[in-house]
């Protein structure tokens, strides 16, 4: 069975080298790491270090820092130093830093801009390694989800009444998302807390506009916002995620796709689908999110999918086409025979 997959998308993180670190090719142990101009660098982490950053609840996994909001804090998880002692310097106005236990930075943004932390042996002076650290100003916040996946296109969105799913409280500033670990959340009414940006709503939300009062470190107030729904007025083929649904499937694969259900031109999230198909079709067994459906083709001909969310339906047509038919294998005595070296008895009976 073939999986077509032509809508999935997973959002993952992995740890930023620092800049010693990302002079040698990944995963090479081998390479000799190149010290950063003006630094005498430690003998004790050849290989460089790497860092982490704040975890949002819509990250698969830890990734590298985020850009903090001025105000605002981000714990940096450094791997690599081992049980190696350890102190910090920063290069630049943007933010300041403290040493923390278990190979970690406590960094207060201060002002938009760049800054180089420097983790340094704290004997000699030598550095370790060194990343560069942005810091913007928190211009808005924004509700959204943690579980809704959404491709480039889908610049607006608005929040289901009812789904318990996860909500987060978005800082932005600078063009990006921004973390400020130790901000305060005024939960909605019937919310619990979740995660230092997140809460899940346990009763459903009133429709109109959710406002979250949220405070930043530095008591400087923001309102985050989203839209509440209890309806959909359409259903869409999240084209942005995948192939065109005319490309079709061949009897026995699967095929994975993503819907959007809209109202007034807004996706909704954490909406739940329905789906139902005819003859050609079958819905599969995966699923991701609420909003993919996964089918599988089990005949030829002109399948149709119909979704369903928020009391809106389409119908999508898939094509199905014949399986392609595997190459024959062949039978073990028609293999070609190796080819044998003579002895040198028979090289002597073949030279006469």
């Amino acid at each position: 069975m073939r999986l077509a997959f032509a809508s999935l998308v997973f959002v993952a993180g992995c740890l930023e080298a620092g800049e010693r670190a990302a002079s040698c090719p990944d995963g090479d142990t081998s390479c000799t790491t190149t010290c950063p101009a003006g630094e005498t660098c430690s003998p004790d982490t050849p290989n460089g270090l790497y860092f982490g950053g704040a975890t949002t609840c819509n990250s698969a996994y830890a990734g590298g820092p985020m850009a903090t909001a001025v105000g605002g804090t981000q714990t940096i998880v450094i791997d690599g130093l081992g049980i190696l002692p350890f102190t910090v310097a920063v290069d630049g106005d943007a933010f300041t830093a403290m040493a923390g236990a278990g190979g970690t930075v406590a960094v207060t943004g201060v002002a938009d801009g760049t800054a180089e932390l420097r983790i340094l042996d704290p004997g000699t002076g030598e550095l370790y390694d060194r990343i560069a650290l942005d810091v913007a100003t928190a211009e808005s916040a924004q509700v959204s989800s943690c579980t809704t996946l959404w491709g480039d296109g889908e610049p607006t969105h608005v929040l289901w009444f009812d789904s318990t799913a996860l909500l987060a409280v978005e800082l932005v500033g600078g063009g990006t998302v921004l973390a400020d670990q130790t901000m305060t959340i005024a939960l909605p009414a019937g919310s619990n807390p979740y995660s230092w940006d997140s809460f899940a709503p346990s009763v459903p939300l009133a429709t109109g506009t959710l406002a979250v009062e949220t405070t930043l470190t530095d008591g400087t107030p923001l309102t985050a916002t989203a839209g509440v729904v209890d309806h959909a007025d359409a259903v869409t083929y999240a084209a942005t995620l995948g192939e065109p649904l005319s490309d079709g499937l061949a009897v026995g694969d699967t095929g994975l796709y993503a819907f959007a259900a809209t109202s007034a031109g807004a996706g909704i999230m954490d909406v739940p689908f329905t789906t139902a198909t005819d003859a050609p079709l079958s819905v599969g067994p995966y699923a991701v999110t609420g909003d993919f459906v996964s089918v599988d083709a089990v005949a030829v001909g002109d399948g149709h999918l119909t979704v369903s969310a928020g009391g809106a339906h389409a119908t999508f047509e898939i094509p199905v086409i014949a399986a392609k038919a595997a190459a024959p294998t062949p039978h073990p005595l028609d293999a070609p025979r190796p080819a044998h070296a003579a002895g040198e008895r028979a090289r002597m009976h073949a030279a006469d």
